[in-house]
């Protein structure tokens, strides 16, 4: 798709977006924007499926409601873009840009996330159901009431600097069970108990069972 192509495309986009009787939504069915510069674009409601998003600029961009099922976004930079509502089920965002980007209510089944910069991300209420989370960045991200495996979360938080590779690691815990991620591992507290007896290790794993504790009370 040419730029000229998708500035016209944008622009009746946002005349649909005033007064649905003129104008046209955006139909990016299946459209190539590799490297596109969509930064603080208007794409609310917008058709995004099977869209190929591949290191585009999204910054400040507004993808309220919009449908980008099974899209492309890996290396993208969506910093501070506001996907609330949005259904990105499917997609491709190893390694997307999201920080400080609202999520609330978005619809993240089966997304892959690894490696995905999610610090002071709004996750409220997000359904990660089956998400690929492995490697991404989720500090100071709020992720209250969000669905995680079949449960909503009770509370996520990382642990650290830790371990020989001073790496993080995430801790998810719901009513019935709480899962630890930290660079290639992902298992739960006994799993990572029988795999290490690093004292740094130990230490958080006390404060785990103790943070368990308290919120299954």
């Amino acid at each position: 798709m040419t730029p000229s192509e998708l500035t016209k495309i944008l622009a009746n986009h946002k005349l649909w977006l005033s007064d649905p009787t003129t104008g046209q939504r955006a139909n990016l069915y299946n459209a190539d924007l590799r490297n596109a510069n969509l930064r603080s674009a208007d794409l609310r409601n917008a058709d995004l499926r099977n869209a190929n998003l591949r290191s585009a600029d999204l910054r400040n961009a507004n993808l309220y409601n919009a449908n980008l099922y099974n899209a492309d976004l890996s290396s993208a930079n969506l910093y501070n873009a506001d996907l609330s509502s949005a259904d990105l089920r499917n997609d491709n965002l190893k390694n997307a840009d999201l920080k400080n980007a609202n999520l609330y209510n978005a619809d993240l089944r089966n997304a892959d996330l690894s490696s995905a910069d999610l610090s002071s991300a709004d996750l409220r209420n997000a359904d990660l159901r089956n998400a690929d989370l492995s490697g991404a960045n989720l500090s100071g991200a709020d992720l209250s009431s969000a669905k995680y495996g079949d449960e909503l979360l009770l509370k996520y938080y990382t642990v650290g600097p830790i371990g020989s590779r001073n790496d993080c690691l995430q801790v998810f815990i719901t009513a019935s069970r709480t899962i630890l991620k930290t660079g290639c591992f992902t298992g739960t507290p006994n799993d990572l108990a029988a795999r290490t007896d690093r004292p740094d290790y130990k230490a958080a794993l006390i404060f785990i069972s103790t943070m368990e504790k308290e919120l299954r009370k």
